[in-house]
């Protein structure tokens, strides 16, 4: 299966494994066939700054979907016995409280939403981003 290995930019390396970067490959690869950035065998490949919004709308559609299949609202109990287990995410003006330690899913979408808002910092910097995938 194929998946993104590492994400390098200016300021952030991330060096990526589990099932997340599996999950996020099919958008980046959605991402490379419409920009007509697939060549194959590559297996490094620089963004431009000007497709990094493309990039991140992508990965924001990831994160979405990904919510959208699997977030449950965690009950208040929950939250006051367990507030460190949890992190806030906002998406298109809603609020979610993920489980980014016991919960999978929670894990995969606060990777996914730190992975966007650090494309965000770049987008602003106007740099580019390395992507490396096997």
């Amino acid at each position: 299966m194929k998946q993104i290995v590492r994400i390098k930019t200016a300021n952030f390396d991330y060096k990526m494994e589990g099932l997340w970067t599996s999950f996020i490959f099919s958008y980046f690869f959605l991402f490379l066939v419409r920009n007509n950035l697939h060549r194959g065998e590559t297996r490094s490949i620089l963004i431009r700054k000007e497709l990094l919004s493309d990039l991140r709308e992508n990965f924001t559609t990831a994160l979405r979907d990904l919510l959208n299949a699997s977030y449950v609202e965690p009950s208040i109990n929950e939250l006051q016995k367990h507030p460190t287990r949890f992190q806030v995410l906002f998406l298109e003006d809603r609020k979610y409280k993920v489980n980014y330690r016991m919960s999978e899913t929670g894990r995969m979408a606060y990777a996914i939403y730190s992975l966007i808002k650090s494309i965000d910092e770049t987008i602003l910097e106007e740099t580019e981003v390395q992507i490396e995938y096997k």
